[in-house]
């Protein structure tokens, strides 16, 4: 009774004492909440450290038993899984090498017909004959080419291909030693690869 007593000798020592009170009976309620909630996750934690260890009793804190499936190299949807990765490289590998054979294959007839000008009896015939594997911006200049000042040189084999899904830029070798680059784009039409600038590379 002494001690109540002393609480209440003033309004202001109730109200402190109140206070306290509460914020033990607070922090009592806190510690209890994060105590269930430890011991919950570590009842979790066993289950799952069970149940990735093949133990079929493995069980959730609720009793229900825990499947953790997962996909290895053993497992049935991983050969699928592995099959399916393995056709995409596939894919993009052959699209690639069709790409560089295609962008290779028009650069290589732009060049033979672009060194052949000085057989042709006239200009037009020989930009006509050109203008399906060019682009609409390559057009004047060879119009206005001096055929007659083309070198007199033959292909003498690829040098260097670097083709990409849209672009890319291939190079040949001349007779003379010296070299042609091309450079392409693939159209989005029907015209697939066209070229879109070149340029001789001296000796």
């Amino acid at each position: 009774m002494s001690v109540v007593r002393w609480l209440l000798w003033s309004p202001g020592r109730a109200v402190g004492a109140g206070i306290a009170l509460v914020l033990v009976v607070a922090i009592l309620l806190m510690l209890g909440a994060y105590a269930r909630d430890w011991a919950r996750y570590r009842q979790e934690l066993a289950a799952f450290e069970a149940a990735g260890s093949g133990d079929p009793a493995a069980a959730d804190a609720d009793g229900e038993l825990l499947d953790f499936t997962i996909a290895g190299p053993g497992s049935p949807d991983s050969g699928s899984s592995a099959e399916a990765t393995s056709a995409a490289d596939d894919a993009q590998l052959a699209g690639s090498q069709e790409a560089r054979e295609a962008a290779t294959a028009r650069a290589q007839e732009f060049v033979t017909l672009w060194l052949a000008g000085p057989q042709y009896a006239d200009q037009a015939s020989w930009v006509a004959d050109l203008e399906p594997l060019v682009s609409a911006g390559v057009l004047p200049y060879l119009e206005v080419t001096p055929r007659e000042e083309l070198p007199d040189v033959e292909l003498a084999g690829t040098r260097t291909v670097e083709v990409g899904p849209f672009s890319g830029t291939v190079s040949f070798e001349l007779s003379d030693g010296s070299a042609i680059e091309v450079v392409l784009v693939l159209d989005a039409g029907a015209d697939g690869w066209l070229v879109t600038d070149y340029r001789e590379v001296p000796v």
